[in-house]
């Protein structure tokens, strides 16, 4: 354990890379059982992303970081006022609202029931691998100053929107590329809004949301197909908003939480 703690310690960035790729390698390993339907492999998937949460907050608590990592951060420690934070991110979930077919879905049990699990699921490892395991890691690292901890927040980030580029095998390199550049954004949204609420459980939730909208479609619409490739200019489009309503205000949470800190200390 110490031998770990030693390594994560003194190469920061490696070691969050390492844990990045095994915990992707992971999950997309259920897809070479190729011959499993659409939903068993989702499923499966899903467990596989479960599994994975669970054994990375039992290996935070073991090592006594649920406090450092913002898992067992107490609710009267959120801040007064966290739910006004919570405002501008969300307003990606209405836009994404705009784009769901409502009177084609398929409401069944199974279909729903698929939906949630998957969903939460992805939102559970992605929060906990990023906004817990690699931020911590980075912010250990780099942290003492105002340009270290700005830099554990983009670097993670960047972590977090390349790791999407394992989705090459499912879509153009261009619909994976912009993926890349909005999950990056995301990743610096969400950072700041974990650092000013002093809670994950909030940036976690927010990704669950975020997922059930965007991927209504995907699991609940029979015969869904993804485009071939979607107009640049959507692309563009999509990347300005998110920077506005996602990324700007994460930087600015984040120089809040600076301050909030430095005040405090």
């Amino acid at each position: 354990m110490k031998s770990l703690q030693k390594f994560y310690t003194g190469q920061p960035l490696a070691s969050s890379l390492l844990i990045v790729f095994i915990s992707v390698g992971l999950m997309h390993s259920v897809k070479i059982f190729d011959q499993l339907s659409p939903m068993t492999l989702e499923f499966s998937i899903s467990l596989v992303r479960l599994l994975i949460s669970s054994i990375l907050i039992a290996f935070l608590l073991k090592l006594g970081l649920g406090r450092k990592t913002l898992i067992t951060t107490p609710y009267n420690l959120w801040g007064k006022r966290w739910y006004l934070s919570l405002m501008p991110i969300s307003i990606i979930a209405v836009i994404n609202l705009t784009g769901v077919d409502f009177d084609s879905l398929n409401y069944s049990i199974t279909n729903v029931a698929l939906w949630i699990f998957s969903n939460v699921s992805i939102g559970l490892v992605e929060e906990i691998l990023m906004r817990g395991v690699v931020f911590y890691i980075l912010y250990k690292a780099w942290g003492v100053t105002k340009k270290g901890v700005f830099a554990a927040v983009i670097v993670q980030a960047l972590v977090f929107g390349l790791a999407h580029y394992s989705n090459l095998q499912d879509m153009s390199f261009i619909d994976v590329t912009f993926m890349v550049i909005n999950a990056t954004l995301i990743g610096i949204g969400f950072a700041g809004l974990m650092l000013v609420t002093r809670t994950i459980w909030l940036p976690i939730i927010l990704h669950i949301i975020f997922d059930l909208i965007a991927r209504m479609n995907e699991l609940l619409l029979p015969g869904f197909k993804f485009p071939i490739e979607t107009a640049i200019e959507l692309h563009i489009v999509s990347v300005i908003i998110v920077f506005l309503f996602v990324a700007l205000p994460g930087l600015l949470f984040t120089k809040k939480a600076i301050s909030i800190s430095h005040e405090s200390g």
